[in-house]
């Protein structure tokens, strides 16, 4: 997992939160908070899981370290926001660019289905033309003589 960029460690979130890491485990075991297992079976959380459950935790974040100055940590922070946003534009504009992609192949297959049906028209009015030139050609049948009157 990808622990520094787009994730989070029960460790991590738990020293923002103020709480233990076994509670961030229950956390994520009740539901409430979604995540996933590296090889190691350790938890990671996405960062925008995280901060859609909570929320208030840019401000506990900002204002839990003591060591550092408000600016500091407001930079950081801000900076952090700027990088996971960066990150979340890519991955859409890769999915832009997929699915433009297949707007073009559904194109290309509509108008060769198109062709094909067109194609298929033509035969059937092709053969229903030559079917009623026949029906016309054919004589009358001699019985037609016999009738009675």
């Amino acid at each position: 997992m990808d622990g520094g960029k787009n994730w989070l460690s029960c460790k991590e979130v738990a020293s923002i939160l103020g709480y233990t890491q076994r509670h961030i485990i229950n956390i994520i075991k009740k539901g409430k908070l979604s995540a996933r297992r590296d090889e190691t079976g350790q938890y990671f959380i996405d960062k925008s899981e995280f901060y859609r459950v909570y929320p208030e935790s840019s401000k506990i974040e900002l204002t839990g370290s003591s060591s550092k100055s408000i600016e500091e940590s407001i930079k950081k922070f801000l900076e952090e926001k700027i990088r996971h946003l960066e990150e979340l534009l890519g991955e859409k504009n890769k999915l832009n660019e997929f699915l433009t992609e297949q707007i073009q192949n559904f194109n290309q297959e509509k108008s060769k289905m198109l062709e094909a049906i067109n194609s298929h028209a033509r035969l059937l009015e092709y053969k229903e033309s030559a079917i009623s030139n026949k029906t016309r050609e054919t004589p009358k049948k001699k019985w037609s003589l016999f009738k009675r009157k």
